[in-house]
């Protein structure tokens, strides 16, 4: 295999490619992954100022990110739980409202700063020699070789190919 061939392309070094990348990893070690993203790959520094970006998870991404490994990590700091929630439409006047204890939980899910769950996959990240991160990068162009692999041109001007590409870069994916 070329050094610029991958079996996988995952645009989008967020939440989702990340964890996309651990999971594909997980499955196969044999599998050659690379994250490409436009901005900085670095693991973010959970400091001890609060991350306005949050996310409330429920119970099948909380399964996820333990069989992820990195639930633990993400307790270790500002997780928080939640009971109930209430959901609305910011132009009508519907809303929805959920409570554990209608479902015999105790609780719905969690609360998880950004910077948590990212410093989080990057650490699991680290255990993963065959996940390279292409940072600082952009997506030029996507064309269809001959022996049905994806050919990808990077700026600046450098080509990777792949047997499949995943768009993980946010709602325009």
């Amino acid at each position: 295999m070329m050094n610029n061939a991958y079996d996988v392309i995952i645009i989008g070094g967020g939440i989702v490619g990340l964890s996309t990348a651990l999971t594909l990893a997980q499955s196969a070690s044999e599998m050659k992954i690379a994250i490409i993203d436009q901005k900085c790959l670095a693991a973010p520094n959970v400091s001890q100022h609060y991350d306005l970006r949050v996310f409330a998870i429920n119970a099948a991404s909380q399964r996820l990110f333990q069989q992820l490994n990195c639930f633990d990590s993400m307790k270790q700091h500002r997780v928080s739980l939640y009971h109930s929630m209430c959901v609305w439409d910011g132009f009508a006047e519907g809303e929805i409202r959920f409570y554990a204890q209608d479902i015999a939980k105790a609780e719905l899910g969690f609360i998880i700063e950004n910077q948590v769950i990212l410093s989080s996959l990057h650490q699991q990240l680290k255990l993963y020699n065959q996940i390279k991160l292409i940072d600082q990068t952009s997506l030029q162009n996507i064309f269809t070789s001959i022996d049905n692999r994806y050919e990808l041109i990077i700026n600046p001007q450098k080509k990777l190919t792949a047997q499949l590409i995943i768009g993980a870069d946010g709602a325009n994916s």
